[in-house]
């Protein structure tokens, strides 16, 4: 039960530092430039938003690298903080991939 503890943790700090890399406004925003016949604006906000979310994914995979760390400061077992640390620290390694698709 402690792997499943420090997985559920892991996924807590992930998902929640995670939903800043998704970039979903940017469906709407290609969505809305393609609709008006502007394909050229579709792009740039899609070079834009590759910009913007390359700079904030170094401070997700930071935090994501310090889930351990966060835990033990919340007060988690020292034990399951350090498997949710690993967890979180390998799932980091994912990052760049995710920005891509």
């Amino acid at each position: 039960t402690e792997s499943l503890s420090a997985a559920a943790l892991s996924d807590l700090w992930t998902m929640c530092t995670g939903v800043m890399i998704q970039g979903r406004v940017l469906g709407i925003l290609v969505g809305g430039a393609v609709g008006a016949g502007n394909p050229k604006l579709a792009g740039i906000y899609l070079q834009v938003s590759y910009a913007v979310i390359s700079v904030v994914s170094i401070v997700v995979i930071i935090s994501w690298n310090l889930t351990e760390k966060v835990w033990i400061a919340f007060g988690g077992d020292a034990n399951i903080s350090e498997m949710a640390g690993y967890y979180a620290s390998v799932l980091s390694t994912s990052i760049p991939g995710q920005l891509l698709f």
